[in-house]
């Protein structure tokens, strides 16, 4: 029988590996469990330092209070919104793009895969791309986030990959039955590629969830900024100045109300805000973790 009781070396080695795991896992894990206490004590009584691990006086008036900013509840709309209305239209162009560069019978499809990755690594920069832009008439409107980044190079090259995986003999028992390329398509490949569809999907949702770039050079009007851009311009410029001021206005509203005095910070409510932004992706990103390995391997065979 073989001797499976592990050395010295190997315990040592274990221990060493599950410690350094863990610190790993600590340092990835607390910044957003530093948020949640934050966010979830007392204002006036995290300025005084001292909380570490849980709330000290526990409360939910910076989330209900940073729920209430009319700039805040504007912002997460538009978030919702990029993301409801960009995934499915991204998938569908990406997608019908992808089938038909998957067809071995479109003669021109190597020249235009060419062509595509071209401009997948070669850009003009930002200011021509902000001149097309504005030539479109997209500045300073909700399409700008939308429009720009509805077809996706590597997106259609996953795809694509894809679709070769699929075998030729169901796509010619179709045609044998006089199916035509949309009902191929629309039919057969699509939902042979629902895990890979998923993962695309996902990942082009966490990008126009996370973008503050676009909103922040692209658009002006504060009523069609994102989430992330509110969150970058209350940390970064003038954000700060305007919290404290539509804190005091809340608080003296509280007061005059005859409520109980205020205990929120600005500082309490940046981290909450910072917090509240983070959050959908934090849930969204476990629950559809299965799809991540399945959809993406499926994607990366070569033909």
């Amino acid at each position: 029988m073989l001797n499976h009781r592990r050395t010295t070396g190997q315990r040592i080695f274990s221990i060493f590996n599950v410690a350094f795991l863990s610190l790993i896992a600590f340092s990835a894990l607390y910044p957003f469990w530093y948020l949640t206490i934050i966010s979830l004590n007392s204002g006036m009584d995290s300025a005084r330092g001292g909380i570490f691990l849980w709330p000290r006086v526990p409360t939910f008036e910076n989330i209900l209070t940073v729920l209430k900013w009319d700039m805040f509840s504007r912002s997460l709309w538009i978030s919702i919104m990029r993301v409801l209305v960009f995934v499915p239209l991204h998938l569908l162009i990406t997608s019908s793009v992808a089938y038909a560069m998957s067809r071995k019978e479109f003669m021109a499809r190597k020249f235009i895969a060419v062509y595509m990755l071209i401009t997948m690594l070669f850009g003009g920069g930002l200011i021509p791309y902000y001149l097309v832009l504005y030539g479109l008439g997209l500045i300073n409107t909700f399409w700008v986030y939308i429009i720009p980044g509805l077809f996706s190079v590597w997106s259609m090259i996953v795809m694509r990959t894809s679709f070769y995986e699929i075998s030729d003999s169901i796509v010619e028992s179709a045609k044998i039955d006089r199916a035509s390329d949309f009902t191929i398509y629309a039919r057969i490949m699509i939902p042979l590629s629902k895990p890979m569809l998923a993962t695309l999907g996902l990942f082009a949702a966490v990008g126009q969830w996370n973008d503050w770039f676009s909103g922040a050079f692209f658009v002006t009007n504060k009523n069609l900024m994102p989430l992330q851009t509110f969150v970058q311009y209350m940390l970064m410029r003038g954000g700060a100045e305007d919290l404290v001021t539509q804190a005091a206005r809340m608080h003296m509203e509280k007061m005059t109300a005859g409520s109980n005095a205020s205990t929120y910070t600005s500082n309490s409510l940046k981290f909450t805000a910072v917090l509240l932004a983070c959050l959908p992706i934090i849930i969204i990103y476990p629950l559809l973790q299965k799809y991540f390995v399945k959809g993406v391997m499926i994607g990366s065979i070569k033909e």
